[in-house]
């Protein structure tokens, strides 16, 4: 859940108009109460607050178990209704959000106009630590030079990084960002 109401943060901010990174879908949204133009990401705010219910449920648990004897304890029974409650919360979330995720638009325009060439200091240090400079020196020289730095690809350097949890790894091959400009 703590994964989901990140996810759900970041959408609301990167959807707002100041950011425009993505379009939600109209029907996972509400109009605003005031403001006629105002789509509000409902869908992600409930998400991003049942995080809350769920650490809530936790630590009923844990404040029942606590301080109990070993053996059996008929306090145990009541860590039952957080558990299952806690169980439908997080299914329910993960339904719903595969349901919005699936219909969410990338604005491909904006997202290449926000890569700015410091967000690749990294990348150009990794690129002399392979020709053989020591990682201190790339680190040194790159800071010197942060207003050099040129990518004129910027998708190809992401494809690039790979570690766990990078975008490399995320077999971009298949997504065609020249189609969406």
């Amino acid at each position: 859940m703590m994964t989901l109401g990140r996810l759900s943060n970041e959408m609301i901010w990167f959807s707002t108009p100041e950011f425009n990174f993505f379009s939600l879908p109209l029907e996972f949204t509400t109009g605003s109460s005031i403001m006629p133009q105002k789509r509000n990401p409902d869908v992600f705010e409930i998400v991003r607050s049942n995080v809350n219910v769920i650490v809530g449920l936790q630590t009923q648990t844990k404040d029942i178990c606590k301080n109990l004897i070993s053996g059996y304890n008929r306090d145990t029974q009541l860590t039952k209704e957080p558990l299952i409650k806690g169980m439908g919360i997080t299914r329910r979330s993960l339904e719903v959000l595969s349901l919005v995720m699936k219909k969410i638009k990338p604005n491909i325009k904006v997202l290449m106009n926000s890569f700015t060439p410091e967000l690749f200091a990294t990348h150009e240090a990794i690129k002399y630590v392979k020709q053989g400079m020591p990682f201190r020196d790339a680190y040194q020289k790159v800071k010197e030079n942060l207003d050099k730095i040129e990518i004129s690809d910027p998708v190809s350097a992401i494809k690039e990084v790979k570690s766990l949890g990078a975008p490399g790894n995320l077999n971009l091959k298949n997504y065609k960002i020249d189609k969406a400009l």
